[in-house]
């Protein structure tokens, strides 16, 4: 990795993933784990702002390293937790 690198280019590896209720039972949501790295240098991007950690099905988290985003998605059109719809 490069210090002096301008991080001007950037490369996402995104994994989505099917919560279930209890193993081969429904699916009861979906959650994304998000991260991201310099294109040119490899130097990993922390999350910040996000004060939870760990795996939640309606709010965002990040793991204990700040490197991966877990955020929930929801298709739409569909109600999301909070009684707003997306459409």
């Amino acid at each position: 990795m490069t210090s002096n690198c301008e991080h001007g280019t950037f490369v996402a590896d995104v994994d989505v993933k099917r919560l279930l209720d209890f193993p081969d039972g429904l699916v009861t949501s979906y959650s994304t784990d998000i991260r991201i790295q310099c294109a040119d240098c490899g130097t990993k991007m922390q999350f910040v702002g996000i004060p939870t950690m760990g795996v939640s099905n309606c709010t965002p988290t990040v793991s204990v390293d700040g490197f991966e985003l877990r955020a929930p998605i929801i298709p739409c059109p569909a109600i999301n937790p909070i009684g707003d719809k997306h459409e």
